[in-house]
């Protein structure tokens, strides 16, 4: 068995940028309008840990990059600290979302500037917190959560709440980029949606039941708009931490060497979250995973275990990580031939490195799933809300995705036969499928230049800024 638990870092080497067939040239885009160059909040997001977060991240700037290449961006992380140390960009700026700060610096500060707003000051003083000042100067405030406001999650109404009311306040637009919400049916969630995400300048629907369920608010047409996940949209090369470890070639050279030996590879993403659901089922997970496993082991098959969110120096904790799941797992593969481990902190350029190298994935995660669509690598998706059903519907995939109750190894082992014999067919049709898939994303990117243009020519975004 290969695991590699290194912390080498090197800068990503150069790889062959994906490029979205809608997508304008960027000398194009530049001569679209005046040069701009706006500042973007972006909260909801993180480099370190959930690697889903990172791909809308890094896509994010890189999109708005392309459109106004002097933009700045002020990040506001659920993990402000670590991204610190991997953000190498000058013109990337990182400020704490945790809910500790939600709750007070954020908190506290938007009703100080508020305040001083109604006593006609046009520039916040330095009395104002530093992330509350570079909010109020904003072009918008993106808003990456993939999903809010949901029924099932009522617990997480407050952070929900108070990651766009300052912006709100401020007088900042709020863009909600295409995530889940609802159903609305729990009272409190229809509450605060009905108060709250109303008031947004634009909230995009990442599927036709999370549109429905907006209309249904009432959340009026001219806010409303059903988009792709961002995701879709990055490319090689795009990720914003200086983090790209050596330890990522290693494990792609071996998975080179197994195809070459003529052994098909079966990448398999494990998910913390479902992990986690299932010890409060009293259900084997890290079992059910291994068994999987050995099936394609006994088919001869080589098999990776990667993450979607890795945070390496934090073994002890499930949150937004992944690898002490995959631990588990490669602990009890141990011995067994043909198995590859990643047991160290990757981000997206390095997971889509290894997911070329795969013939076929088993995912337990959203943007593990979007990450496969994207490098044509036919997936099984194991989905617990219908989020991934969604997608994989749009691709024609719909038979491919498996509701997180299953327990039957041989009827995963079996469909994952199936996604291999036909996987010629499936890399063309979703090659096809992507055109469409990545205009849709692009949608919004279109709408927040025109709104940085508009806010722009206005003179508002600056009102309140240092």
């Amino acid at each position: 068995m290969t695991a590699v638990d290194t912390e080498e870092r090197a800068h990503p080497a150069a790889g062959a940028a994906e490029r979205a067939p809608a997508e304008r040239p960027r000398e194009e885009r530049n001569r679209a309008g005046p040069a701009v160059s706006p500042v973007f909040s972006v909260i909801a997001a993180t480099v370190s840990g959930d690697r889903g977060a990172e791909a809308m991240l890094s896509t994010t700037v890189a999109r708005l990059r392309d459109r106004f290449p002097g933009a700045r961006f002020n990040v506001f992380s659920h993990h402000p600290e670590e991204d610190r140390e991997l953000v190498c960009d000058p013109a990337v700026h990182v400020y704490s979302s945790a809910p500790r700060h939600l709750a007070t610096e954020l908190l506290f500060g938007t009703l100080l500037a508020a305040a001083l707003r109604r006593l006609g000051l046009r520039r916040l003083p330095r009395a104002v917190p530093e992330p509350v000042r570079a909010l109020a100067g904003s072009a918008a405030l993106v808003d990456l959560s993939g999903a809010s406001f949901l029924d099932r999650h009522v617990e997480c109404l407050p952070s929900d709440v108070l990651r766009i009311w300052p912006a709100l306040v401020l007088d900042v637009p709020v863009v909600k980029l295409a995530q889940a919400c609802g159903p609305f049916r729990d009272p409190a969630n229809h509450w605060a949606a009905q108060r709250w995400l109303t008031r947004c300048e634009k909230v995009f629907a990442r599927g036709e039941a999370t549109a429905e369920s907006l209309r249904a608010l009432p959340l009026t047409e001219e806010r409303l708009a059903e988009a792709a996940d961002v995701a879709f949209l990055h490319r090689s090369g795009e990720s914003l931490g200086c983090e790209y470890l050596v330890a990522t070639s290693e494990v792609r050279e071996a998975l080179e060497a197994e195809r070459k030996a003529g052994r098909s590879v079966l990448g398999i993403c494990p998910s913390a979250v479902t992990a986690g659901k299932a010890r409060r089922r009293r259900f084997d997970y890290a079992g059910f995973v291994t068994d999987i496993a050995r099936g394609a082991l006994r088919r001869g098959e080589a098999v990776l275990l990667f993450p979607n969110a890795a945070r390496q120096a934090h073994m002890d904790e499930p949150r937004d990580n992944d690898l002490p799941v995959i631990a588990e797992i490669a602990a009890r593969l141990e011995g067994e031939p043909r198995v590859h481990a990643v047991g160290f902190d990757i981000n997206t350029d390095g997971i889509k490195e290894l997911l070329e190298r795969c013939d076929t994935a088993l995912v337990w995660r959203f943007h593990a799933m979007v990450a496969c669509l994207t490098t044509k690598t036919p997936v099984l998706a194991v989905d617990g809300n219908h989020a991934c059903l969604e997608v994989m519907e749009q691709f024609g995939l719909g038979r491919y995705v498996f509701d997180d109750s299953v327990r039957d190894v041989g009827a995963v082992l079996a469909t994952l036969a199936d996604l291999a014999s036909a996987r010629t067919r499936l890399r063309r049709s979703t090659a096809q499928r992507l055109r469409r898939v990545r205009a849709s994303a692009e949608s919004q990117f279109d709408y927040l230049e025109r709104l940085a243009r508009e806010r722009e020519g206005s003179g508002r975004t600056a009102r309140f800024s240092d």
